[in-house]
C-alpha cells in the first residue's frame, strides 16, 4: 500500500518510462480506485507533454480500472479513444479493455470472436500477455454462462505463467468459481 500511495506522485519523466506498470502495486492489493487516481493521472500528464503513442497503454490501465468499477459507458468512450489514438500514431495495442468489457457485459458473441481474433493474432506475433488476457476473460464469460469446464480450462491457461502476476491475479477468482461449481 505504502509503494502504490508513492507511485501516484511519480515525476513526468518516470511516468513516461513506466506507464501503465505503474498501477502494478494498486493492481496487487485490489486497490481499484488506487488504480483509478494512477492511471488518471498519467493519462493527464502524457496528454499534456503530446505523448499519443504512450496513452493507448495507460488509457487500457484506466479502462479496466473502470470496467472493474462497473463503469461500462466510461470504459467503452476509453476503448474508442485508445483505438482512435492508436490507428492515428500507428501504435499497436492488444484489446485488453475491450475484452474484459465484453465478458463482464456478458456479450458472448462479441466476446468469443474477439477471444478467438486476440488469441490468434498473439500467437502469430508472440504476445503472451495478450493470450493470457483472453483466456481470462474466456473465464469470466464462461463462469458467467454456467459453463463452468470451460471457465476452469481459460483459468488454468491464464494462470499457468507464475511471473505474470497481472492476469493471474485477475483469473485465479474464475478459477476457484468454475472449478468449485464444477465439483472439482
Amino acid at each position: 500500500q505504502r509503494a502504490a500511495k508513492a507511485l501516484t506522485s511519480l515525476p513526468l519523466e518516470d511516468v513516461l518510462r513506466w506507464g501503465w506498470a505503474a498501477t502494478a502495486a494498486s493492481d496487487a492489493v485490489w486497490d481499484n480506485e488506487g488504480t483509478r487516481a494512477i492511471a488518471e493521472r498519467h493519462t493527464r500528464l502524457v496528454r499534456d507533454v503530446g505523448a499519443l503513442a504512450q496513452l493507448p497503454v495507460i488509457l487500457a490501465a484506466l479502462g479496466n480500472a473502470a470496467t472493474l468499477s462497473g463503469d461500462f459507458a466510461g470504459a467503452a468512450l476509453l476503448i474508442a479513444e485508445a483505438h482512435a489514438i492508436g490507428a492515428a500514431t500507428g501504435t499497436r495495442f492488444a484489446p485488453y479493455t475491450a475484452l474484459r468489457l465484453l465478458a463482464l457485459q456478458g456479450r458472448e458473441i462479441e466476446a468469443t470472436t474477439l477471444i478467438a481474433a486476440t488469441l490468434e493474432r498473439a500467437a502469430g506475433e508472440g504476445q503472451g500477455l495478450a493470450a493470457k488476457t483472453a483466456h481470462s476473460t474466456a473465464a469470466v464469460l464462461c463462469n458467467s454462462l454456467g459453463r463452468y469446464d470451460e471457465a476452469a480450462l481459460a483459468a488454468r491457461r491464464a494462470t499457468s505463467e507464475p511471473f505474470e502476476p497481472f492476469v493471474s491475479m485477475w483469473a485465479m477468482p474464475e478459477l476457484v468459481e468454475a472449478t468449485a461449481r464444477s465439483g472439482d
